[in-house]
């Protein structure tokens, strides 16, 4: 999978990413989200891109912070491409452990089995999925997602990160 990033997990990508996930910034999100757009533009051809999906939140989560923030920053992305964002289709199946408490070798099992697709519509069906998530460190969220999207007959699978952390 081709994974976009902005940059690495610096203290100025961490301060951005903290501002919008707890001091609930949102507007920050439409900055991340351009930025990636940026980033993507000029490959939009290389992979004829369908549609964004978020990473999800699992419920409780998102409750307690009020808002997903891969889907805010995935709705600033999906405007400025000009692509359907599709926020209902990819759920969090069950709760899982914050990724970023867990050490390495344990992050693939975390998230196993932790998300869904429901696709009614057959919207996935031989298409090329960008999904968008904050952080990317071991790559197992991304990796899960894209086997359950896989699954559920899309066709090929992109991701788009604000930060990559080392």
């Amino acid at each position: 999978m081709i994974v976009f990033s902005l940059g690495y997990f610096d203290s100025h990508l961490q301060t951005i990413l903290h501002d919008l996930k707890y001091r609930k910034l949102r507007p920050l999100a439409d900055t991340l989200g351009h930025k990636l757009a940026e980033l993507i533009a000029s490959h939009m051809d290389d992979f004829g891109l369908d549609l964004i999906l978020p990473v999800p939140l699992h419920e409780s989560r998102r409750y307690r912070r009020g808002f997903n923030q891969a889907e805010e920053i995935a709705l600033a992305l999906g405007r400025r491409l000009g692509l359907p964002v599709e926020t209902e289709i990819l759920y969090a199946a069950r709760k899982t452990r914050q990724q970023a408490r867990l050490p390495a070798h344990r992050r693939e099992a975390n998230v196993r089995g932790a998300f869904g697709v429901d696709d009614e519509n057959r919207l996935l069906v031989g298409k090329t999925v960008l999904i968008v998530d904050d952080v990317t460190t071991t790559g197992a969220t991304l990796r899960e997602n894209e086997r359950v999207l896989k699954a559920a007959s899309a066709r090929k699978i992109v991701a788009a990160v604000t930060a990559t952390a080392t």
